[in-house]
C-alpha cells in the first residue's frame, strides 16, 4: 500500500512536471507581457506566473472534454479565464496599475461588442454568435 502511494505521488509529480516545462516558455511569456503593461514589483511578477501556471494545469485537466462534451468543456474554459483575471485583478495594487487594468476590461468589452454585431450582420442568430465569441474569447 506504501509503495502504491509512493508511485503515485511520483507519477503526479512526474506529469506535472512534464505540463511545465511543456508550458513553460508560453507561461514567461505571458507574465512578461502582464509585466509591461501593469509594472509589477517582484511579489506580483512571482504571484502573475504561479497564476498562469494554474491556467495551464487547469486546461490540462479539461482538455478531454473538448471532444466528449464539449458544452462542459467551454463553460469550464471560461470559467478557468474568469479566475485568472479575477486572480489578476486582486494582485493590482496600485492605482495606475487598476487604472490600467480598467483600461484593458473596457477594450476587450467594446471589441467583443463589435464581434457580435459583426455575426449578427453576417446571418448568424444570437446563440450561434454567442457560441462563436466563446471559442474565440476563451
Amino acid at each position: 500500500m506504501k509503495k502504491f502511494f509512493l508511485l503515485s505521488l511520483f507519477t503526479c509529480f512526474t506529469f506535472l512536471s512534464l505540463v511545465a516545462q511543456r508550458s513553460l516558455p508560453e507561461i514567461y511569456e505571458t507574465a512578461e507581457e502582464l509585466n509591461l503593461r501593469y509594472q509589477f514589483d517582484e511579489e506580483q511578477q512571482v504571484e502573475v506566473v504561479r497564476i498562469l501556471e494554474n491556467r495551464v494545469k487547469n486546461m490540462e485537466e479539461i482538455e478531454e472534454l473538448r471532444n466528449s462534451n464539449e458544452p462542459i468543456y467551454w463553460m469550464k474554459r471560461k470559467a478557468i479565464y474568469l479566475g485568472e483575471q479575477g486572480s489578476i485583478r486582486m494582485i493590482l495594487n496600485t492605482e495606475a496599475q487598476i487604472a490600467a487594468h480598467s483600461q484593458v476590461r473596457r477594450e476587450l468589452r467594446l471589441a467583443e461588442s463589435n464581434l457580435i454585431k459583426g455575426y449578427l450582420a453576417d446571418g448568424k442568430s444570437k446563440a450561434e454568435a454567442r457560441q462563436l465569441l466563446l471559442q474565440n474569447k476563451y
